[in-house]
């Protein structure tokens, strides 16, 4: 996929490239995040139970705070986005909200 104009990585951003569902996964995400000192994430993407939902699994069990704003991520079917929120919130203990 071809990232549009107005997304394109600037010299002074940071680029982590991920492999399978997570960005934490083999990365250095988590390395990065706590060397500029975040400790709050705001988590947005695609495929609402499976990488957002892993992603956030991930940050939570790290010790990040995550808001998931449902209007920023998109899944394949309601009813698992519905489930994918449930999930974030009671075992990762993510904020989930309609938007931001």
């Amino acid at each position: 996929a071809e990232i549009i104009e107005e997304l394109t990585p600037k010299k002074e951003d940071y680029v982590i490239t991920k492999a399978t569902y997570s960005g934490f996964f083999e990365t250095k995400l988590d390395k990065t995040l706590k060397m500029l000192g975040v400790n709050e994430l705001i988590v947005t993407g695609t495929v609402t139970n499976i990488c957002v939902m892993i992603a956030v699994g991930d940050a939570g069990l790290r010790g990040y705070k995550v808001v998931v704003p449902k209007n920023a991520v998109a899944g394949l079917d309601k009813k698992m986005d519905e489930f994918a929120f449930r999930q974030m919130e009671d075992v990762f203990g993510a904020e989930i909200v309609e938007s931001l």
